[in-house]
């Protein structure tokens, strides 16, 4: 009996040592991709660098990673240096930065983009205002299922924000954004309903 627990016991050891292995070569494999060019493992790198997953979080690090997949048109690394110039993290904040990275990810059709992009043109962050650009990407982004998009889209055309007023296709928009479950939607189409 104690030769069986001995044996499970190194038994155990051996496969608890072989998976920390495993994920130490694992991330070793990524580095080496991303250091070879391989935008995927670039933006995977940039990730565990933000997140603190490769030794202590660094934003300076996920940056050189982030525009290294970006500068390859990788969609995803696209829109997360975006967002590193619009929160202003590992680098001053710069919106026109910002907005240059989400629309290029938008037109890789990264969905998260769609919204981000609108957004700034909308109000005027980082490019000229233009509520047409921004109606047009706000649309991508509902056709995406993005409830936001969607109330932002019912927003302007409820205010008739540099367009005509339209409480029909307002409601239409808080509908979907209804049907997908955001409440705060069904909410407000209850109020506009009772007026």
């Amino acid at each position: 009996m104690k030769k069986l627990q001995y044996v499970l016991l190194i038994l155990f050891s051996t496969l608890c040592f072989s998976s920390q292995t495993f994920a130490i070569s694992r991330t070793e494999q990524i580095l080496q991709k991303a250091n070879q060019g391989d935008a995927k493992a670039q933006f995977m790198v940039a990730d565990l660098y933000y997140t603190g997953k490769l030794g202590p979080k660094n934003d300076k690090k996920a940056i050189e990673y982030y525009q290294k997949a970006a500068n390859q048109g990788y969609a995803e690394a696209e829109y997360a240096l975006g967002d590193m110039y619009y929160r202003g993290y590992g680098v001053p904040k710069n919106d026109t930065k910002a907005a240059l990275w989400f629309e290029k990810a938008a037109n890789h059709n990264y969905a998260y983009a769609y919204i981000s992009i609108g957004y700034l043109y909308n109000q005027g962050e980082g490019v000229p205002q233009n509520t047409q650009t921004a109606i047009k990407w706000f649309e991508k982004g509902s056709d995406a299922g993005d409830t936001g998009a969607q109330m932002a889209l019912a927003s302007i055309y409820l205010q008739g924000k540099d367009v005509l007023k339209d409480v029909e296709r307002s409601k239409s928009y808080l509908q979907k954004a209804c049907t997908n479950k955001l409440q705060q939607a069904c909410d407000i189409l209850k109020t506009i309903d009772t007026k």
